[in-house]
């Protein structure tokens, strides 16, 4: 009856959040390049025109759509057919699993028998829906919120390893991991592996990351069979594993392609570790907690509470080095941070129940995590409307008096979702110079009769078009700043 009642509450504070950001979610974040690239193949798909995408740096918008992250839009793809297409119903689909994952954490919590108090669970909770940066995650319209619930699904599916065909949902969970995010099964691994040099149950652990890792490799196999048959699987592997923004990716293009641009991507990437507390300091909230977590290390260690090999020890200096795994491993920005910040909730949860903390020390504590949650997602949406550089009813509306379905479009991002709703055909500026598109399709670019830009002469790839003294400015607005121009007729 507790466990149900306490259900209850975790659930009422779900929904809570869930009908908060949904009432919010179309004035923060702005409108970026990786939401429009994101959400773009399965837009065209809802409307007509292929799994494609006119804002992929790397592929023109006549191949199937192939990089990394495909579940985010295979399972965007049908979500677009039931709600439409527009801002609120992209970024509703990575709400709707951040709900889900509120829900596995509360779960995870109780399997992990930390967080023993209702208090400190509520609290952990918050912070897990109003962190700084995991909150800008879920509503950014980036696919990794996929990997977020798949992560806290694999942890929390160890305790059913053992039970009948408990195995059949470690191998699903798996097989998707590759196909969600490239990213994930390292970090799964990688937590594995402390879990594993702290833990009683070895035996149990290698079994369960054999059978993990096998159904990687399955999953990523019938990926890539299925790319093979649309003829992309070499595009896949070359904007994934080669990929020039990994430190894997440029180790791959300096041995297989010799590239002399590598050289100086990879200096950088060292560069980001000799400036580590980057890492910590460009998300707020785990900024705090994590120095409230290396006060409560400091002063459990130096009074004994905190043993070697145990789960508060490794887990700090897991917390501490994790930014630096990841980015040997591949890459660790911004948006991946929800990796240590799942890492410090938890450890603080773990934390608060170490029984040397003292009352007034613990509540001093739980006020602090509360400060953090105000810090975050509150104080984000009240800037999102002091600020109305997103407010895309203006942007609508400057559309639709300017636009007509027949103009073919080559625009900023900001602009995406009214576009798409009004025009046959529309291209944003992140829309090639990668590796396999390298310069923006002769016959593409030709077709095009209007432009909407920040500043049009800045854009190198329409730069000579714009040379051409062939187009004209019609209409403008300051907040965001956006100019049309058409061609002269």
């Amino acid at each position: 009856m507790r466990r149900n009642k306490e259900f209850f509450i975790v659930l009422s504070i779900s929904v809570t959040f869930f009908v908060l950001n949904i009432s919010t979610i179309s004035r923060f974040p702005t409108v970026w390049i990786d939401e429009v690239s994101y959400s773009d193949p399965a837009v065209n798909y809802n409307l007509g025109a292929g799994f494609v995408s006119t804002s992929w740096a790397s592929q023109s918008n006549t191949e199937f759509w192939a990089s990394n992250a495909p579940l985010h839009q295979f399972l965007l793809t049908p979500w677009l057919s039931l709600f439409g297409i527009s801002i609120t119903a992209v970024r509703s689909f990575d709400l709707f699993l951040f709900f889900l994952s509120s829900l596995i954490l509360w779960l995870l919590m109780i399997k992990l028998q930390i967080g023993r108090r209702l208090l400190t669970r509520i609290i952990i909770l918050l912070c897990f829906w109003c962190g700084e940066m995991i909150s800008w995650i879920y509503r950014c319209g980036r696919p990794d919120v996929i990997t977020i619930l798949l992560a806290l699904l694999t942890f929390w599916s160890y305790y059913y390893f053992l039970k009948p065909k408990g195995w059949l949902l470690i191998a699903l969970i798996g097989f998707l991991s590759p196909i969600a995010g490239i990213q994930l099964p390292p970090f799964i691994v990688v937590t594995l592996f402390v879990f594993f040099l702290i833990s009683n149950e070895r035996t149990k652990i290698i079994r369960f990351g054999l059978l993990y890792s096998i159904s990687v490799f399955a999953g990523l196999g019938c990926l890539l069979a299925f790319l093979y048959l649309k003829g992309v699987a070499l595009r896949f592997l070359q904007m994934t594993f080669a990929a020039g923004y990994t430190f894997t990716g440029d180790i791959a293009q300096k041995v297989l392609l010799n590239d002399s641009k590598v050289n100086a991507r990879i200096s950088d990437k060292f560069d980001t570790l000799f400036n580590y507390s980057d890492f910590f300091t460009r998300d707020h909230s785990f900024l705090i907690l994590f120095v409230l977590l290396t006060i409560l290390f400091i002063y459990f260690l130096t009074k004994g509470t905190i043993k070697i090999k145990s789960v508060a020890f490794y887990g700090y200096l897991f917390s501490l080095s994790l930014p630096a795994i990841m980015l040997l491993l591949g890459r660790y920005p911004v948006y991946y941070s929800w990796m240590g910040y799942i890492i410090i909730i938890l450890l603080t949860a773990h934390y608060l129940d170490l029984a040397d903390l003292s009352k007034p020390i613990k509540n001093s504590c739980y006020l602090i995590l509360i400060v953090t949650t105000f810090l975050g997602l509150p104080l984000q949406i009240i800037k999102s409307y002091i600020t109305p550089n997103n407010d895309q009813t203006i942007i609508k509306y400057f559309i639709e008096r300017n636009i007509t379905k027949a103009d073919i479009v080559y625009s900023d991002h900001i602009t995406y979702y009214p576009l798409k709703r009004l025009t046959k055909e529309c291209y944003f500026n992140s829309y090639s110079g990668g590796r396999g598109l390298p310069n923006f399709p002769a016959e593409q670019l030709n077709r095009i009769n209007c432009i909407i830009l920040s500043d049009v002469k800045s854009d190198v790839k329409i730069k000579s078009i714009w040379e051409r003294e062939i187009w004209m400015a019609i209409d403008s607005i300051d907040k965001p700043k956006l100019v049309i121009y058409k061609k002269k007729l």
